[in-house]
């Protein structure tokens, strides 16, 4: 693997858990992802760009503000993870005082038309690049999946889900129905959603006038039966992309846990255009129930397992 990127944790990136939020190891791979595949010769062109359709991503060890982050990464072979014609990168970011891996990431880029939003296939002869890598390494063992698949989502049709669902998010914002608008700030010259901007950003947004939650990036925390702070921390997650909206359209997500257990949720979030109704990703998560003060998991308290008996769909996975 070769060293891409190194930057420090600010203390903007911190969330509400008091660690380096979800977003800002995204940040980090993503641009040594970009910078990955250009030196491999794999960029877009005048009629395409590129897209991650698929992330995979296994958080270790919480990384906390000062703290130096080195990202690497490289090429690998094809089969791994993502669609025909995609090219897969294994990526991890690292501290790089201690050494220790913070997380790893499994991707799949693809070609995508700019007009239509169609993948190409980077296998064809019309497409194929210099990929000098992708026989050479293979990810760890241990960057693969604990509990997510890396098979391809099944899609529930938007109609079905919100006949399903609550109207409204479930205690903790993790399952129910969320919307969110797609501001112009948002895209990128052509009004359309930038590749840097995560569908779950849009859905999570903070409203304006929401000040108590503005002061914080990241999970709501909470209080249990006992007066402990928590919340839900992830440990695995993967989201696989069909296609971005536009400037003005509503991103809808409509969201359901596949399972829990005492400590942990497997939640899956459909998200489509609510104005068109057409698929545009699905996000699937593995948290952990964690005591903010304490730093470890605990049993799920028992207001938050009657929400989720709500939502609970195993038959959907």
């Amino acid at each position: 693997m070769q060293k891409l990127d190194e930057s420090p944790v600010t203390p903007d990136q911190i969330d509400s858990l008091g660690h380096l939020n979800v977003r800002y190891y995204i940040a980090r791979m993503d641009l040594a992802n970009r910078q990955l595949l250009e030196a491999n010769g794999v960029s877009g062109d005048e009629h395409t760009f590129l897209r991650r359709v698929d992330t995979y991503n296994k958080f270790r060890r919480e990384q906390f503000n000062g703290a130096v982050l080195g990202t690497y990464g490289a090429l690998i072979g094809k089969g791994v993870i993502g669609p025909s014609g995609s090219v897969p990168a294994y990526f991890e970011i690292r501290n790089e005082e201690t050494g220790d891996v913070a997380a790893s990431f499994l991707t799949a880029t693809s070609r995508v038309d700019r007009a239509t939003q169609a993948p190409h296939d980077l296998s064809k002869p019309q497409d194929q690049t210099r990929l000098v890598e992708t026989e050479g390494f293979e990810p760890p063992a241990s960057s693969l999946p604990r509990t997510l698949s890396l098979s391809e989502p099944r899609v529930i049709p938007m109609a079905t889900l919100e006949q399903e669902l609550p109207a409204e998010p479930v205690q903790g914002n993790m399952t129910g129905r969320r919307e969110n608008t797609v501001k112009p700030e948002d895209c990128d010259a052509n009004g359309r959603l930038r590749e840097d901007v995560d569908l779950m950003t849009i859905v999570f947004r903070v409203a304006p006038d929401d000040e108590e939650q503005a002061k914080n990036i990241g999970p709501i925390v909470q209080h249990d039966e006992q007066g402990r702070r928590f919340a839900w921390a992830m440990m695995e997650t993967r989201s696989y992309v069909f296609r971005y909206p536009d400037a003005g359209h509503r991103v809808v997500a409509l969201s359901v846990d596949l399972d829990f257990g005492e400590k942990w949720r497997h939640t899956r979030r459909f998200m489509f255009n609510g104005d068109r109704g057409d698929i545009l990703g699905v996000y699937d998560s593995i948290g952990i129930c964690i005591d903010l003060d304490a730093r470890r998991a605990i049993a799920t308290p028992p207001s938050v397992v009657e929400g989720m008996r709500q939502t609970v769909r195993p038959d959907w996975r």
